[in-house]
C-alpha cells in the first residue's frame, strides 16, 4: 500500500473541552459535561476532535511512526504523533 503523509512536523498542545468556544458543545452533545470538559481535543483546520476518536496504531503497520490514527474514509484521515510528556502533538492527513 502506498501511504501519503502530509504535516508540517510542528508541536501543538492540547486543548480541554473547557477550553473550545462555546459553540463547539453543541458538537459534542453525547458527551455529559464534565467529560467534555475535561476531554482532551487535537485542533486540525480549524476544528477540533477529542483524543478519544483516535486509535492506537500497531507497531508493525505501514503508519508505525505514528501513535495513533483517526479515519476519514476508507482511504484517509489523520494521524498523531504525542510526545513523552503527552501534553503536545503533532499531527498529519494521510491518504492512499
Amino acid at each position: 500500500m502506498n501511504l501519503t503523509i502530509i504535516t508540517d512536523h510542528k508541536w501543538k498542545e492540547f486543548k480541554y473541552g473547557h477550553e473550545l468556544p462555546k459553540k463547539w458543545r453543541k458538537e459534542y452533545d453525547w458527551m455529559d459535561e464534565d467529560e467534555f470538559n475535561n476531554s482532551e481535543f487535537i485542533m486540525h483546520k480549524k476544528w477540533a476532535t477529542p483524543i478519544s476518536e483516535f486509535m492506537t496504531i500497531e507497531p508493525n503497520s505501514v503508519m508505525k511512526d505514528w501513535d495513533a490514527y483517526s479515519s476519514d474514509t476508507m482511504f484517509s484521515g489523520l494521524v498523531i504523533r504525542i510526545n513523552e510528556s503527552r501534553d503536545m502533538y503533532q499531527i498529519g492527513s494521510y491518504y492512499s
